[in-house]
């Protein structure tokens, strides 16, 4: 099958801008990700009671919320709500999850799926694949938005 979808490239740009006595501060930076082919752009519910959802898996093969690891170039999760808090888990193979706080009306950017996590203090020593990220609510259901780009 040949596609009609041609890869194109992503522009990000992130700025921040402030003045402080009377001197600007802010800054904008910019990062371009070429061959981008598929993006995923929703909004989700996610719940405050029960268990945190998986909103991304990482596999060999693409699938509903399944993204091939390894392909993804950039992912951004922004909590909508305006007074509670997500928690979001990046979860390795082995069960050890990294969580992170995405406060109201934050967002959190990711660039790839790779984890290195310890429970014991250890050093550094490679990063691994993570298996899915993950998401809670911690006092009340929050909206997310969530949108991934990969080649």
């Amino acid at each position: 099958m040949t596609s009609t979808i041609t890869a194109s490239t992503l522009t990000i740009t992130h700025t921040e801008s402030i003045t402080l006595n009377g001197i600007e501060r802010g800054t904008t930076n910019t990062n371009t990700f070429a061959s981008i082919n598929e993006v995923d752009h929703r909004i989700l519910t996610v719940l405050h009671s029960g268990s945190a959802i998986d909103i991304i898996n990482f596999s060999t093969v693409v699938g509903a919320g399944t993204y091939i690891a390894g392909n993804v170039r950039y992912m951004r999760f922004t909590n909508k709500d305006d007074a509670n808090f997500i928690k979001i888990g990046i979860v390795k193979a082995s069960a050890e999850t990294a969580y992170l706080k995405i406060g109201p009306k934050e967002s959190l950017v990711l660039h790839h799926d790779d984890l290195e996590a310890f429970t014991n203090g250890s050093a550094f020593s490679s990063f691994k694949q993570a298996t899915k990220i993950t998401a809670h609510a911690d006092t009340a259901s929050c909206d997310l938005e969530v949108f991934v780009a990969s080649v």
